[in-house]
């Protein structure tokens, strides 16, 4: 990331500015304790000002390693996601792999719900979004679809997790009162259900990846014409 240059002006010096605290600042305690201030304030409460209180030193010196305040919410975001690593692989399949995926990304947005907001806020990209990205696509290409099937299947089914993702950790709506659905009966038996997203994320997952798959296959196959001239081509 970018750094400005050193301020200058020897009588105009900052007091601090040589201080044990400002030597030791590096960007992972400006992004763990931007992150810290996110969660438990909330996205608005990120400032560079903010950091630089909790870290003791002036807001001055954390944009020697910041460039601006875009910056510094990449770096949270970004600490967010690399928190824990990305998954392995599972070796049973790019089903399994893709559902393993979507579960550590379930983990990574409930752990930091207020990321998702900054991110959109601020329409920033970091080293972790581009990971989480590439493995995604990686996943869905082993599925064995065309190229440009599996642009489209990685595109409609991130875009449908991630929304999936952001609704959970919206607040809930209250239920309506039970008077109220007197002439819906599904509706009633429905909310008296008290159904959590978080009980059927596998099921959605599931559904929503092998139903991309099998529309997404039967799209892009072949004509027995097309299969013919290449059977043709390769004798």
């Amino acid at each position: 990331m970018p750094q400005l240059p050193t301020p200058s002006g020897g009588g105009n010096k900052k007091r601090g500015d040589s201080s044990p605290k400002v030597r030791n600042l590096d960007i992972e305690r400006i992004a763990a304790v931007g992150l810290a201030i996110v969660d438990e304030l909330g996205p608005d409460a990120l400032t560079m000002r903010a950091v630089a209180t909790k870290l003791d030193v002036t807001p001055m010196s954390l944009y020697r390693h910041v460039a601006d305040k875009s910056g510094l919410v990449a770096l949270v975001v970004d600490r967010a996601i690399t928190e824990c690593a990305l998954p392995e692989r599972t070796g049973n399949g790019w089903q399994d792999d893709l559902c393993v995926l979507g579960h550590w990304m379930r983990e990574r947005l409930v752990a930091h719900p207020a990321t998702s907001h900054l991110r959109r806020q601020h329409q920033v990209w970091s080293s972790g979004i581009f990971g989480v990205g590439e493995q995604w696509l990686q996943i869905w290409s082993d599925s064995g679809l065309p190229p440009e099937a599996v642009r489209r299947a990685a595109s409609t089914s991130a875009m449908a997790v991630l929304g999936v993702l952001e609704e959970q950790i919206l607040p809930r709506f209250a239920p309506p009162a039970e008077n109220e659905m007197e002439s819906v009966p599904h509706m009633r038996e429905f909310a008296a259900a008290q159904l959590e997203l978080s009980d059927d994320f596998e099921l959605l997952l599931r559904a929503l990846t092998e139903g991309l798959y099998i529309q997404l296959s039967a799209k892009h196959k072949p004509s027995r014409a097309t299969s013919r001239r290449r059977s043709r081509r390769s004798d």
